[in-house]
């Protein structure tokens, strides 16, 4: 979009301008830098929005529209509208809270967490994680051994004995947690500024 027509008034101390739009709205510009034209001018009527801080005094407007001498910083981020009541940005989810203005978000990527696998029962081990000992073999459910001796001889031993406490040490699974890239299909259109003057 082109600030279009514009009118100018320059009285030798302040500049004006006329047919740019609103304090508050943003431009979005098709270049990778502040235009020539908003640079060179004695009071900027639009500030590049990335992050810095401006003057309240030279653009109290702007102040009293965003509620912070801080710009929004738009470099390498999508524009989301507010939430509007709606609860469709959260940061507990999406990491970012979409009822507050000027909220951001800087990561491009995400890791699996434990919480975000599906749940399940590793192969040998019943839902409490146990080894069970059965009943057979000589083995009692209390998990002893005990000694089968043949009818008519002598038991030599004792008649039971205890069984070391049974431990399953599964192979390590899956990966490094590499996070894994969270854009869509993009473009890159340029920088946004913001309407100040």
């Amino acid at each position: 979009m082109s600030p279009g027509a514009t009118d100018i008034f320059y009285d030798g101390t302040t500049v004006n301008y006329r047919n740019l739009g609103r304090v508050g709205e943003y431009w979005d510009c098709a270049a990778t830098q502040v235009p020539t034209w908003v640079a060179l001018c004695t009071k900027a009527p639009y500030l590049n929005c990335d992050g810095t801080t401006f003057s309240s005094a030279v653009y109290p407007i702007l102040f009293n529209t965003i509620g912070s001498a801080t710009l929004p910083d738009a470099r390498g981020s999508a524009r989301y509208t507010a939430n509007q009541g709606t609860a469709r940005l959260s940061s507990a989810v999406g990491g970012i809270n979409g009822d507050a203005l000027l909220a951001t978000k800087t990561t491009q990527s995400m890791t699996l967490v434990t919480a975000n696998l599906p749940a399940y029962t590793p192969s040998g081990l019943n839902a409490a994680n146990t080894v069970s000992i059965t009943a057979a073999q000589g083995f009692t459910t209390s998990g002893s051994f005990q000694a089968l001796v043949p009818p008519g001889e002598a038991n030599i031993g004792p008649s039971s004995f205890a069984v070391p406490a049974q431990v399953f040490t599964g192979a390590a699974q899956g990966g490094t947690s590499t996070p894994f890239g969270s854009i869509g299909t993009a473009y890159i259109g340029g920088i946004t500024m913001i309407r100040a003057a």
